[in-house]
C-alpha cells in the first residue's frame, strides 16, 4: 500500500512494511517540512495582479515535490507593485495559519484569499497581519480577533508603539457605546496627560476641541453639517479669530453675515471698535438697514449722532444732537480741510468751504475792518466812520458775493481798501457820499490775495 499524506502540508505517512531502505530520505523530507513550519521566508512578488501562494502539492508524489514556500509560518511580500495584487492560498482545503508582511514598494496592498471564498483579508503596504485559512474557501484575520476581543475587555493600552488604523475599505469604528461615555484624544504636554478632543457621548456626538484645530494644507476643508453649514460660538462671547495675514473667504453666491440675538452687527478689536473698515468692490458697497426706521447709525460712546435712513422717497442725512454741526471734511497734505458745514446752532445754515452760501453780516464799521469769507458770503456794513477793508486771511479762490456799503446819517464817509482787493484800472471805488445811502459792490476771489471788486451800484441815495 502506498504512502499517504496528510492534509495540511503533506507530510509523507510511510505505510508498514513500505519504502524499505528509504526512510530515511522520506524522513528528512518531513523534517524539512517541519522546519518550514516553523520559520520565515521573504517571498519575492512580481508586479501582477495575481499570485498564488502553494502550502503543498496538491497531489505529492513524494516529500521532494512537496517543499513549498506557503510552509513557513512567517512570510514578508518584497517586489515592486503598480496594482493590487491578490494572493491565493492553495490548495482550497489548506487548514494553517500564516504572519504576513507586505513590505512591497509602490504603495498597493496585497489582498490574501483562498479558492472563491468571500472571506478576504487586505494587508496595505508597510502593515502586517495574522491570518487563518479554515479549509472551505476563507481566510480570516486572526489580528482583527485580537484587536476586538482587547478592546471588548479593557482598554487598548500599546506603552510606547504608535498605534495606526487603516483600512482600504469599509469605515473604522470607534465605539463608546454607553451614552454617557465619551471618546477621548489625548497627547503628552510636557509631565502631563493633554485632552485634544474629546467626542461627547451623552451629547449626541458633540466633538469638543480643547487646542487648535489646524488645517494644514492648501486644499484643507473644514465642513459641519450635510449642506457645509458651519457654526462657531464659545461659552464666554468670543468668537472666530484670523491671525496673520490669514483671510475670511465667503463663495458661496447666497452668503450673509447675520447679525447678534439683539440685532446689532458688532466689528470690535481687543473689545474696542475697530479704526476703519477698508472694503474693496468693483461692483459698489451696499449697506441696508432694512427699514426706515432703524437707517445706517453713527455713534460716539454710545451716543446716536447721526444716522441715515429714508422717508418716502427722500434719503436724509441727520444730526441727532441738536448742538453738533454736520462737517464734511477732506485732507489737504498734513491738514484737516472742512469745505462744508451744516450749522445746528443756525437752523440747518450750510456753510461752503470758507463762506457760507447765502448767510450775510450786517454790522456797524468803523476804522479797519476784516471781513470773514469763512463765515459769510455776503456783508452790509452801514459805516459811522471812515472805513479801510484790511486784507483779510479766510477767502477762498471762487467764492463771490457782495459788499453793501451804507452811509449813517451823517454821510461822507470813506471806504480805502487793502492790497489784496483789486479794482478795474487800480483807480479805487467811487462810493456815494449822502446821507443814508446805499451802495453795492460785487466781489470775486479770483485767487489768494486778489479779491476782485465790481463797480458800485447806487441803490439809494
Amino acid at each position: 500500500m502506498a504512502s499517504s499524506f496528510t492534509t495540511s502540508y503533506g507530510i509523507e505517512k510511510i505505510t508498514t512494511g513500505e519504502q524499505s531502505g528509504s526512510w530515511g530520505t522520506t524522513t528528512n523530507y518531513n523534517i524539512d517540512i517541519l522546519d518550514r513550519i516553523a520559520a520565515y521566508k521573504s517571498v519575492a512578488l512580481s508586479d501582477a495582479s495575481t499570485a498564488t501562494l502553494t502550502v503543498r502539492a496538491g497531489s505529492p508524489t513524494d516529500g521532494a515535490s512537496n517543499l513549498q514556500d506557503g510552509m513557513y509560518r512567517i512570510i514578508k511580500f518584497t517586489g515592486t507593485l503598480s496594482q493590487t495584487c491578490t494572493i491565493t492560498i492553495a490548495p482550497t482545503t489548506t487548514t494553517a495559519y500564516f504572519v504576513f508582511q507586505n513590505a512591497t514598494s509602490g504603495g498597493y496592498s496585497i489582498i490574501m484569499k483562498q479558492g472563491s471564498g468571500a472571506q478576504t483579508v487586505t494587508i496595505p503596504t508597510t502593515k502586517s497581519n495574522m491570518v487563518y485559512c479554515d479549509g472551505s474557501d476563507e481566510v480570516i484575520s486572526v489580528s482583527d480577533l485580537f484587536v476586538a476581543n482587547a478592546l471588548a475587555a479593557d482598554d487598548l493600552t500599546t506603552g510606547d508603539a504608535a498605534v495606526t488604523l487603516a483600512t482600504t475599505t469599509g469605515n473604522i469604528t470607534v465605539d463608546a457605546q454607553g451614552s454617557d461615555t465619551d471618546i477621548i484624544f489625548k497627547g503628552t504636554d510636557g509631565a502631563s496627560d493633554t485632552t485634544f478632543l474629546t467626542l461627547d457621548g451623552s451629547d449626541a456626538g458633540t466633538a469638543t476641541f480643547n487646542h487648535d484645530v489646524k488645517l494644514n494644507t492648501d486644499s484643507s476643508v473644514l465642513g459641519f453639517g450635510a449642506d457645509n453649514d458651519t457654526t462657531l460660538t464659545h461659552t464666554d462671547g468670543t468668537g472666530l479669530t484670523l491671525n496673520g495675514t490669514n483671510k475670511l473667504t465667503f463663495n458661496d453666491t447666497g452668503t450673509y453675515v447675520h447679525s447678534n440675538a439683539d440685532g446689532d452687527l458688532d466689528l470690535v478689536a481687543d473689545g474696542t471698535a475697530v479704526d476703519s473698515i477698508n472694503i474693496e468692490s468693483a461692483g459698489g458697497i451696499t449697506l441696508d438697514a432694512g427699514t426706515a426706521a432703524s437707517g445706517i447709525i453713527y455713534e460716539d460712546d454710545g451716543t446716536e449722532m447721526a444716522r441715515i435712513h429714508n422717508s418716502s422717497s427722500d434719503v436724509i442725512l441727520e444730526t441727532k444732537v441738536s448742538d453738533k454741526d454736520l462737517l464734511i471734511k477732506g485732507n489737504d497734505g498734513g491738514s484737516t480741510v472742512t469745505p462744508a458745514t451744516f450749522d445746528m446752532s443756525a437752523k440747518g445754515k450750510l456753510l461752503m468751504g470758507a463762506g457760507a452760501v447765502g448767510s450775510t453780516e450786517t454790522a456797524n464799521a468803523t476804522g479797519s475792518v476784516t471781513l470773514d469769507f469763512d463765515t459769510y458770503s455776503n456783508f452790509v456794513l452801514t459805516a459811522t466812520g471812515n472805513v479801510t477793508l484790511a486784507n483779510p486771511t479766510t477767502e477762498s479762490v471762487g467764492q463771490s458775493g457782495i459788499i453793501v456799503f451804507i452811509q449813517d446819517g451823517t454821510g461822507s464817509r470813506t471806504l480805502s481798501l487793502g492790497t489784496d482787493y483789486e479794482t478795474a484800472g487800480g483807480s479805487g471805488l467811487t462810493i456815494s457820499t449822502a446821507a443814508s445811502s446805499v451802495d453795492i459792490i460785487p466781489y470775486f476771489v479770483q485767487a489768494a490775495d486778489n479779491i476782485l471788486l465790481g463797480a458800485p451800484q447806487l441803490a439809494f441815495a
